[in-house]
């Protein structure tokens, strides 16, 4: 049975981006009743209905279509100032329309790496369930971390020893996350700048990162690991992560070994801008501040090494509340990817590392139908499109229309 409300969709834009990076003109889009992708292509090879009502057609002329935006880092419940205290209820209602306002602005998918795993899995249902307005959620729950260190900032599973950090992703993978997280170093501040040393320090150790590597196998997770020092993200790449997040420090060497195993690093861009130009108001000290401005330099030239090494790159931002995805797509164009490439970043790229279960991220027949539709030529006008939105459909049923929005105005006026 189908499920209700799902009405199908014939989208006509000017320009749609394909997987393979191009834009094509003359393409419409199909989607079903199921709320996948039945078609791309010129309209006169698309398929009847068959079983189908009749869809509903989404003309846009001058319009850009692609699919819906990834971010592969975010702490959705942990969008604020750093070391501001909030209540668990200001936290859930903040983070209720921090979500809504995610997905008008045209993200469709969230990994979020660390979180209060019993709300963040709550959160997850009631998005899928329509209670709640919000991209689809991917929960990693409570980081995996090393027992008195840093990830104690964002309320990791503390652990002392392989065996504690296998039963750890245990009881993780049966609480029901989509992924494991591991808190191979310590952050920006160094631990929260007070618990232990320099930032990226590794804190868990290569048989304790390994113990929770086998049990994401054995389940079929991926898993996700904070590297920001060479040496962590050493560890890391040698246990097999499926992502590495920061990877500010790098090298050749290492890129050479990631590209070689397919493990992808999700750089951050955005937080380090937004603490480098806007620290005091995240409740950074100004040394922080300088630090992170050391950093975002070290993590623009770990771009240019895992490019030059044929590194996967996607897009995540960290961000704690005033940045999206679109920030960060901007960012990893001016380090070197470009315009399509770091649109692919938080698109094609970032589906597959959400996990086999996710089925999005491109514009592909029997892919989930997550789109975004914006005004104007990503091809002529470039990355500024991403921010006019006119559309947004998740899994088939359209969530955001400003042109409706538009003519109710025009209407009541």
């Amino acid at each position: 049975m189908n499920p209700p409300g799902i009405e199908p969709l014939l989208i006509r834009p000017s320009w749609c981006l394909l997987p393979d990076g191009r834009i094509a003109d003359q393409h419409v889009v199909l989607t079903d009743s199921t709320g996948s992708i039945a078609f791309v292509g010129g309209e006169a090879s698309a398929p009847p209905a068959g079983r189908d009502a009749e869809p509903r057609v989404v003309d846009a002329p001058g319009c850009t279509l692609l699919p819906g935006l990834i971010d592969l880092h975010l702490l959705f419940l942990h969008a604020r100032a750093v070391g501001s205290a909030h209540s668990p209820v200001h936290s859930v209602l903040a983070a209720t329309k921090y979500l809504e306002r995610l997905l008008a602005d045209g993200v469709t998918s969230v990994r979020d790496v660390a979180s209060e795993e019993g709300i963040a899995l709550d959160f997850r249902q009631l998005i899928a369930e329509g209670v709640l307005s919000g991209p689809r959620l991917f929960v990693a729950g409570s980081p995996i971390g090393a027992a008195g260190r840093g990830g104690a900032v964002y309320g990791s599973h503390e652990v002392n020893g392989p065996v504690e950090a296998r039963a750890a992703a245990r009881i993780q993978i049966r609480r029901g996350v989509d992924l494991l997280s591991v808190a191979v170093t310590n952050g920006l501040a160094g631990g929260g700048g007070a618990v232990n040393g320099p930032p990226g320090w590794q804190e868990l150790r290569p048989d304790e990162i390994e113990a929770v590597v086998a049990e994401a196998r054995a389940a079929g997770r991926p898993v996700s690991g904070n590297a920001l020092g060479a040496t962590g993200i050493r560890a890391a790449v040698a246990a097999g992560l499926d992502t590495i997040e920061h990877a500010t420090e790098l090298d050749q060497s290492t890129a050479d070994r990631m590209a070689e195993r397919g493990i992808a690093i999700v750089p951050t861009l955005t937080v380090m801008h937004a603490f480098a130009e806007h620290g005091s108001r995240f409740g950074l000290s100004p040394h922080l501040v300088e630090r992170t401005k050391r950093t975002r330099e070290t993590a623009v030239e770990a771009i240019r090494i895992a490019m030059q090494a044929g590194v996967t790159i996607a897009a995540g931002t960290d961000s704690h509340g005033d940045e999206t995805v679109v920030d960060e797509v901007l960012h990893l164009a001016d380090a070197g990817l470009g315009t399509i490439d770091a649109v692919r970043a938080a698109t094609t790229i970032a589906g597959p590392l959400l996990g086999p279960r996710a089925n999005t991220g491109a514009l592909a027949a029997g892919l989930r139908a997550d789109l975004l539709l914006v005004e104007g030529s990503l091809g002529v006008a470039g990355l500024r499109v991403l921010r006019d939105v006119r559309c947004v459909v998740a899994g088939g049923m359209v969530v955001h229309d400003r042109s409706a929005v538009d003519h109710r105005v025009a209407t009541a006026s």
